[in-house]
């Protein structure tokens, strides 16, 4: 069973939350765990789904953390798709800081995710999007999401 997992892990004066399986109900098992604090980080790289109740749950969970300062990275797929979709889903007190861009290979028939970091790959009016990459291999791997819609987020 993928069902939500979060874990934190303290550096410092920061809190990350690491964010794994599936973003559903079992999330309101984890929301008492974020502290009031100014700062935090959550990390979604292992995050596979997110369900309708997922969504309800963590825009319950982004409410109950307002008043931080929170850096959204390693964002799948599936949670750009909601921040595009969803109205309120990514607040204003969050910022994305890096997220996935699935490329495919039909000659391979396999996937890349390439992260794209902030300053680096985008800013608020700047993306630096190539249409195809490459694997080590030498393989070619062309962007599988419609530009114009998944980057959406970026320019708010």
């Amino acid at each position: 069973m993928n069902t939500c997992q979060v874990k934190s892990v303290k550096n410092n004066d920061t809190v990350e939350f690491v964010f794994s399986g599936s973003i559903d109900e079992s999330l309101a098992n984890y929301i008492n765990i974020f502290p009031e604090i100014p700062t935090m980080t959550i990390n979604l790289d292992q995050v596979i789904s997110i369900n309708s109740t997922g969504i309800r749950e963590w825009i319950k969970l982004m409410n109950k953390v307002s008043g931080s300062e929170i850096k959204i990275i390693k964002c799948p797929k599936v949670f750009i798709d909601q921040v595009n979709m969803v109205k309120g889903f990514l607040p204003q007190n969050a910022q994305i800081e890096s997220f996935y861009v699935p490329y495919f290979s039909e000659t391979k028939n396999s996937e890349l995710k390439i992260l794209f970091e902030k300053g680096k790959n985008f800013t608020k009016s700047f993306i630096n999007c190539k249409e195809s990459v490459t694997d080590e291999a030498g393989a070619v791997y062309d962007i599988d999401v419609i530009s114009s819609k998944y980057f959406k987020f970026i320019k708010g």
